[in-house]
């Protein structure tokens, strides 16, 4: 899926989804869009605090 990102040079382009995280790291965007809007690196939150959705003690099963 394609996003709508601004560059730290004021410019706009699109991204594939699967770069967005590695540009954030590297400092080449300042925001992206969102549906609910844009996001500015640095000043929004990026990403929702990761949940863990196991209960505490449960067994994988790895041969599925």
């Amino acid at each position: 899926m394609l996003i709508r990102v601004q560059y730290d040079d004021e410019s706009f382009g699109m991204v594939d989804d699967t770069i967005l995280e590695t540009m954030i790291s590297r400092d080449i965007i300042v925001g992206f869009q969102r549906s609910s809007g844009w996001v500015r690196i640095g000043r929004d939150e990026v990403r929702a605090p990761r949940v863990e959705r196991r209960r505490s003690g449960a067994l994988i099963n790895i041969y599925v």
